[in-house]
């Protein structure tokens, strides 16, 4: 009962954010919504940091998921069709159907955008930093240190560009991504090339 209910509590909070924004929703708001106490909700939650902190978490998780369905679809040795792929996936997470990313790019304040961007973005590199960003360190023999700081650096600079640029073309985005990550799309990685010059 005690996490259906805390969950229920994230889920319309979650609801009531993406509508009108974190700063305007308050705790009052969401306990008439849910015709609780606001006590019930303290109950869950110290105050509404901890609840924002909670909803953006049930955000990140649905991206994580998103990249978990990408690793595990994305092409082995076509290099153009998975650098595209990468690219349209930083796409989903920028304009995918949240309300609530749409709300925070127009109108909320720089505070709340740098918080939810920040952690999303901290998140999912986390996750690809013992996956993709692995396989890409034993694929290719390159001359980049700190990938982790690369692939950080990557995710928000093409989420940023997409942003203030929502129409720019895929393939240009693909090519210079590559060019980015040093990646020679017209070959396939060789099998037999396992060493990398990065760091831990």
């Amino acid at each position: 009962m005690g996490e259906s209910r805390k969950q229920e509590i994230i889920e319309v909070s979650r609801e009531l954010f993406e509508r009108q924004g974190f700063s305007r929703v308050t705790i009052r708001d969401i306990a008439r919504h849910m015709k609780v106490s606001r006590g019930a909700i303290y109950y869950y939650f110290q105050d509404k940091d901890a609840l924002v902190d909670a909803v953006i978490d049930d955000y990140i998780q649905d991206l994580k998921d998103m990249v978990h369905l990408w690793e595990n679809s994305r092409p082995k040795g076509d290099s153009y069709v998975a650098v595209r792929e990468f690219v349209l996936l930083i796409k989903q997470a920028v304009f995918d159907k949240s309300d609530l990313r749409k709300y925070l790019s127009r109108n909320e304040t720089a505070e709340f955008h740098a918080r939810f961007v920040g952690r999303t973005i901290r998140a999912v590199v986390e996750q690809l930093k013992v996956t993709t960003i692995e396989y890409y360190a034993k694929t290719y023999t390159i001359e980049i240190d700190y990938l982790y700081e690369m692939f950080y650096i990557l995710f928000a600079g093409v989420s940023t560009y997409l942003r203030n640029h929502p129409d720019a073309d895929l393939d240009t985005l693909t090519r210079i991504t590559a060019q980015i990550l040093r990646i020679d799309l017209e070959q396939k990685p060789p099998e037999d090339k396992l060493v990398v010059n990065a760091a831990e």
